[in-house]
């Protein structure tokens, strides 16, 4: 490999070598982008006790504690090295990472650390090899201790980051959480969050309100940032954490959503507090225009309900596209080109996270646009009266949860498609389930 192709292959794939393609799918496309990649969060983060443990968080800029601390982290790539910018609020800490002689380096102002890499199925793992302070090598009884892991947590990840120093002891640990639905706030005390890992089932509050934030939240980033992560946990949410409010008829509601229930939970016409039945209308009411995005580029598919949209290009004019299709239930979706003024812009489509073989034809022709999992699909805009038809395998996969959720412990969640199913004993006569 020369050096132009060295420099081509990502930070994290030459550091991991075989292993990196071993990791969950989510971890490798984060680690693999060639230019840039952003990720946002909330973190439940701690600080050790003690007036000296406090000092040495505050200038090596590790986070203030807090229960929902907020956090952006953006990854400039540039040649054989990264920069790392993550902001805590409103405490940016930036690092550079590069490699040398198999072992990652990272530095954050006179600290510099080594890490020795590992990834297989289960995640990404940060162990700490050595430290320097001001170009100095540190023994290692006396090294502040950086141990950090990535998991795979739905179509995100699970982040833990535990800083400690000699005598001092812990002086940092961040992790985040969410429900499988996307549904948030696990607490009914306070409409909190709680703890990390605490996402009981039955008592679970996940408040219909919180689940339509999420959704506003993951529609503006996803403007933000085009990447389809965040346009996969919108798709979660709406099917299982904001339409779970709501009943078939459209005139009663879940306050809560529960995950798991004796028969006594009940949807209501009304509430004392009644935020969650208007956030429904008004969600519902400007759902369409999240179908869809225009760019200089051409037009963006993000959902697929059945329907037929006018859409402006950037030279002028309009393209007009229809969809049909039985989705959720089934996999299959045609876009058909019903008025189309420009012949140069492209058509992006979204293949979600969940599916594995997807398939686009054009007039019944399979075209080789690149529809990788996680991804847009770009094509160029087909001429009018063509039928775009994608095809989205539904495989039933079983979900399981991070082993520290103990509520969950021998338990599995199904999913097809979009959907998160639920098995109730009223389906299921002489079954406890």
């Amino acid at each position: 490999m020369d050096r132009a192709e060295y420099k081509a292959v990502s930070l994290y794939r030459r550091t991991l070598g075989e292993s990196f393609d071993c990791m969950p799918e989510v971890l490798k496309r984060f680690h693999d982008q060639p230019f840039a990649a952003a990720a946002n969060g909330t973190l439940r983060v701690t600080r050790g006790k003690g007036v000296l443990r406090r000092i040495a968080a505050a200038v090596m800029r590790l986070p203030k504690p807090g229960e929902q601390v907020p956090v952006h982290l953006h990854v400039h790539i540039g040649g054989e090295t990264e920069q790392w910018t993550r902001d805590f609020g409103s405490l940016r800490l930036v690092t550079k990472q590069w490699l040398d002689r198999g072992l990652l380096i990272g530095s954050a102002g006179l600290m510099r650390f080594r890490f020795r890499l590992t990834g297989d199925e289960s995640g990404l793992r940060f162990e700490f090899v050595r430290c320097w302070f001001i170009g100095i090598p540190l023994p290692f009884i006396l090294a502040p201790k950086v141990n950090a892991s990535a998991s795979k947590y739905e179509e995100s990840w699970w982040v833990h980051v535990c800083v400690e120093a000699p005598i001092l002891g812990m002086l940092t640990e961040y992790e985040g959480k969410m429900y499988i639905t996307g549904g948030i706030g696990s607490r009914w005390e306070g409409e909190t969050f709680g703890s990390p890992f605490e996402l009981p089932n039955d008592r679970a509050y996940t408040e219909t309100c919180a689940a339509i934030g999420t959704v506003m939240w993951n529609w503006r980033m996803l403007n933000i940032t085009g990447e389809t992560k965040y346009t996969d946990l919108m798709e979660t949410t709406l099917y299982n954490g904001v339409l779970a409010g709501l009943s078939l008829d459209g005139m009663h509601y879940f306050y809560q959503n529960p995950l798991s229930d004796r028969g006594e939970h009940r949807m209501q016409k009304w509430f004392g507090c009644a935020c969650c039945p208007p956030n429904i209308s008004r969600l519902l009411a400007s759902l369409p225009g999240c179908f869809y995005s225009t760019c200089d580029e051409g037009i963006i598919v993000h959902l697929y309900p059945s329907g037929k949209a006018v859409l402006p290009v950037p030279e002028g004019g309009t393209v007009t596209l229809t969809q049909r299709t039985n989705y959720p239930w089934e996999g299959e979706i045609d876009i058909t080109i019903e008025e189309n003024s420009s012949n140069s812009i492209s058509l992006y489509i979204r293949i979600p996270s969940w599916t594995r073989s997807a398939g686009i034809a054009v007039n019944g022709v399979l075209v080789d646009a690149v529809a990788i999992s996680g991804s847009y699909a770009q094509l160029p805009m087909p001429p009018a009266g063509s039928t775009v038809r994608l095809t989205l395998p539904m495989e039933v996969t079983k979900l399981e949860s991070h082993p520290h959720v103990l509520m969950n412990w021998s338990l599995a969640a199904l999913r097809r498609g979009p959907l998160i199913y639920c098995v109730e004993a009223a389906d299921h006569p002489g079954i406890d389930v």
